[in-house]
């Protein structure tokens, strides 16, 4: 495929680009394919300096390093915020947050809630899952460990015994990050 789009001009980047040392090991066992492939990049920008430097050594030729934009944020962009409902609500409350979240973890957040829940009063969980998509599947196996569920939406009345709120939407790990205990 990259050799495809070079034979179109199609200008080639490499974005975000992490290699860790055990894959530049492999990659470097390859070394004529690894030059090859890199080689054709126009322009890579990696995360960090471990990774240009590794991009330089497999054949990379224009490098920039530019940090992980997994943590760059647009200054202009205001900040959402809460409605004034929902943040009355979370300053009645004990919250801890479980962020970008796989299969399988929800269920761990759902028991450790129900053990903090005996300890602390008024506590509620945040769940953020890593894919939006599965947040009615999480739903459900939460319901079936007996807690009380609510997905993140702004016009659906908040019940003030939900055990878990669940994050269906990107973009908001920062603003819900800020609201924890």
């Amino acid at each position: 495929m990259i050799l495809n789009i070079k034979k179109k001009s199609i200008p080639l980047l490499l974005l975000n680009a992490r290699i860790t040392k055990k894959s530049f090991n492999k990659w470097n066992s390859i070394s004529s394919l690894s030059k090859n492939l890199f080689g054709n990049f126009d322009v890579t920008f990696p995360q960090n300096n471990e990774t240009k430097k590794y991009l330089n050594i497999l054949g990379a030729k224009k490098i920039k390093t530019i940090g992980n934009l997994k943590f760059s944020e647009n200054e202009i962009k205001k900040p959402n915020t809460f409605s004034k409902k929902l943040n009355t609500f979370f300053k009645s409350k004990k919250i801890w947050c479980a962020s970008s979240t796989h299969n399988g973890e929800e269920l761990v957040c759902g028991t450790v809630h129900q053990k903090l829940k005996k300890k602390y009063q008024n506590l509620i969980t945040v769940i953020i899952p890593r894919h939006v998509d599965r947040v009615n599947s999480i739903k459900d196996q939460l319901v079936k460990l007996d807690l009380k569920v609510h997905m993140d939406e702004p016009k659906k009345r908040l019940s003030d015994d939900i055990d878990i709120y669940l994050v269906n939407t990107y973009g908001k790990t920062k603003l819900f990050y800020n609201i924890c205990k």
